[in-house]
């Protein structure tokens, strides 16, 4: 009989190879099929920040995808230094901290020093209910 540990581990390798196929050639995942469009933009960061949470054994198989993916995003930032949903909206946070969590990507140096330069415009802050919501990332 073999290990549990061994199966549990074969198949997080198996969906690992699976997530990693989809991959496109450039260092996106797209995902998504709604009417606003796919989300490479979303769906990279996630996926980024996901893998990123791996360890050995698993941590060697995901390191190039995630310096591909980090490459990508950094190349695809929107206009006011963050991301969104996808290109045809506007950033948004929940894009933006996932494809900023400088822990969720190999290429950390290049992921910092660009959100070290990063400029939120104050009249782009969304306001709800009366309050400020106001950017993490200043």
């Amino acid at each position: 009989m073999t290990n549990l540990l061994e199966d549990i581990e074969s198949a997080i390798h198996r969906g690992l190879s699976f997530i990693l196929a989809e991959q496109d050639a450039e260092g996106s995942w797209t995902d998504w099929a709604l009417p606003p469009s796919a989300s490479p933009e979303w769906t990279t960061a996630w996926i980024g920040f996901r893998l990123s949470g791996l360890h050995a054994p698993f941590r060697q198989q995901v390191s190039e995808p995630l310096s591909r993916a980090a490459c990508w995003l950094l190349a695809h930032r929107f206009p006011d230094g963050g991301w969104g949903y996808n290109p045809d909206g506007e950033s948004d946070a929940d894009s933006t901290a996932l494809a900023g969590d400088a822990n969720a990507f190999e290429d950390l140096d290049a992921l910092l020093v660009t959100f070290a330069h990063t400029h939120v415009d104050a009249q782009r802050v969304t306001r709800r209910k009366g309050r400020q919501i106001r950017p993490l990332l200043l």
